[in-house]
């Protein structure tokens, strides 16, 4: 049995909660120690977030990147650190090292990230890490939402969308493992 890429088993929780929400929706992975957009689905609103295929990010700033980085190793990421460091991307951005240790430890009590004009100004990202069938972070699906959209119930609604997501696509990752032993 061959195994489905991450991407195909991703793709129609990225389509549904787009649909869902209006919201743009992104599956975000680990590359050469920074995030990078593996996939997407455009939202309907007229005011959206735009990321393209391929671009990269640093971990640091932006919800898609802190929910791989709080999941990797303290060997990974020590090792991300010292060859990106935490460059200021907007005035939001973590740039302390105890800070974006505080920030990680809450991402990994809460289950998802969350971020606030960290990356692109205006903009509050949510975002779920996706796990591989060893228990390794492997991606994150997220959103970057304009502020006046990240409030009340529509926030919750979103975030409540995306944790789903992202541990059916790890379920769906580890369903492939279990069939193909």
């Amino acid at each position: 049995m061959s195994r489905k890429p991450l991407r195909e088993v991703a793709y129609p929780f990225l389509e549904s909660i787009a649909r869902e929400t209006g919201e743009t929706i992104n599956l975000c992975g680990l590359r050469d120690h920074v995030g990078v957009c593996l996939e997407k689905v455009d939202g309907t609103h007229a005011l959206r977030v735009a990321h393209e295929l391929g671009d990269s990010y640093p971990l640091h700033a932006g919800a898609t990147g802190k929910a791989i980085f709080a999941f990797l190793g303290p060997e990974d990421q020590k090792a991300i650190l010292a060859d990106i460091g935490l460059p200021r991307i907007t005035g939001s951005t973590i740039t302390r090292i105890s800070d974006l240790h505080t920030e990680l430890k809450k991402i990994r009590a809460d289950g998802y990230a969350e971020s606030d004009g960290e990356s692109i100004e205006g903009t509050h990202g949510i975002a779920a890490p996706i796990f591989s069938p060893t228990g390794r972070v492997v991606a994150s699906i997220g959103a970057s939402v304009p502020m006046h959209r990240a409030v009340g119930e529509n926030l919750e609604q979103i975030i409540g969308f995306l944790v789903e997501a992202a541990k059916s696509i790890t379920e769906g990752l580890n369903a492939q493992e279990v069939r193909e032993t």
